[in-house]
């Protein structure tokens, strides 16, 4: 309810409403994983200078049902590459309660690549996914047959002569490059241009109220095995995916690092590469629940303003009726004059 506010000349305002609510965000850094705090420093700064944020960066050993208490959105970005560093099937249930409870989650995982450091190990994501016969959601991070994660790569839409660096242009254009339902591509900034560096995500089965970010059909996933994936059927890969289960929203990325400080070249990050920042605070924004923005409610007047309103109206009610009485009473006089 927006509420009036009484100046010292006795003039009823409108008050300023309270934007300042305060989010708590919980980033991962407990699960080995090299793209830290320190490299998402970029990231992480552009949530706060944005938003009224309270950051825990947690480095317990475990997750747990008291330390996720209060929690808006976790974020867990890609494990380290032992095997000590993935998550417990106790962590998986309690990330399961949480979000069924409601809360954010944001999983970011990383392509297949010959640096162990950057490499995806997503095994405990599919599990979080899996989890209660898929409850999340029927979507996974595509690996191969060892369980490695997987890289998209595009020999005519690509960056810096990688392949891997794809160069994704226009999605917001009337050939619909993003199949969306809930427009997180269009929320705090129109995102139109990426730099992406992913694994592939998969779909066991459609699924209502989501949204995926796509590939050109002339990409593929490479597998460590050297083998070939291609989506026959839909034409092109998925990097990213965006759902909403009750209150909760979900976020699966297959790239920490298109959005990290890493240098992409001599002179860049990853970040700063194209709209990756903008698609970034659309993201968290998203999870958030602060975009898309909610409709306005309809001013509320206090009781008192009501009142005056009412006696307001009686008062021109009384008025019109006395003055068409004085006009009946006119008339009659008049018709015995005659």
């Amino acid at each position: 309810m927006t509420p009036f506010i009484m100046t010292t000349k006795g003039q009823f305002i409108l008050a300023a409403p309270n934007t300042e609510k305060e989010y708590v965000i919980l980033f991962d850094e407990s699960h080995g994983q090299y793209f830290n705090s320190t490299l998402m420093k970029s990231a992480l700064s552009a949530i706060n200078d944005s938003l009224n944020v309270r950051f825990i960066f947690f480095n317990e050993s475990k997750f747990n049902s008291t330390n996720l208490q209060g929690v808006d959105l976790v974020i867990i970005g890609n494990p380290g590459i032992y095997k000590n560093y993935n998550l417990s099937s106790e962590e998986v249930e309690v990330i399961q309660d949480y979000v069924e409870a409601g809360g954010s989650l944001f999983l970011l995982a990383n392509p297949l690549s010959s640096d162990t450091n950057i490499t995806g190990h997503v095994s405990s994501f599919n599990d979080i996914l899996s989890a209660r016969l898929s409850k999340l959601s029927s979507a996974r991070f595509r690996t191969g047959l060892d369980k490695s994660s997987t890289v998209i790569m595009d020999d005519y839409h690509n960056k810096y002569n990688n392949e891997s660096f794809l160069s994704i242009v226009n999605y917001n254009t009337s050939d619909n490059e993003f199949l969306e339902k809930n427009k997180i591509f269009e929320q705090t900034s129109k995102v139109e241009n990426l730099t992406v560096y992913s694994t592939a995500i998969s779909f066991d089965r459609p699924e209502k109220e989501n949204a995926i970010g796509r590939t050109e059909i002339t990409s593929y996933a490479l597998e460590k095995d050297g083998s070939i994936v291609q989506d026959m059927i839909n034409g092109f890969l998925v990097w990213l995916f965006a759902k909403e289960i009750g209150n909760a929203r979900i976020v699966l990325s297959g790239s920490t690092i298109m959005f990290s400080d890493l240098m992409i070249n001599e002179n860049q990050k990853f970040i700063n590469e194209d709209q990756n920042k903008e698609l970034w605070l659309n993201l968290i924004n998203w999870l958030l629940h602060i975009t898309p923005y909610e409709e306005k409610n309809p001013i509320a007047m206090p009781f008192y303003s009501l009142v005056l309103l009412a006696l307001g109206f009686a008062a021109v009610v009384f008025i019109i009726a006395l003055l068409l009485y004085s006009y009946k009473k006119q008339k009659k006089i008049n018709i015995k004059v005659k």
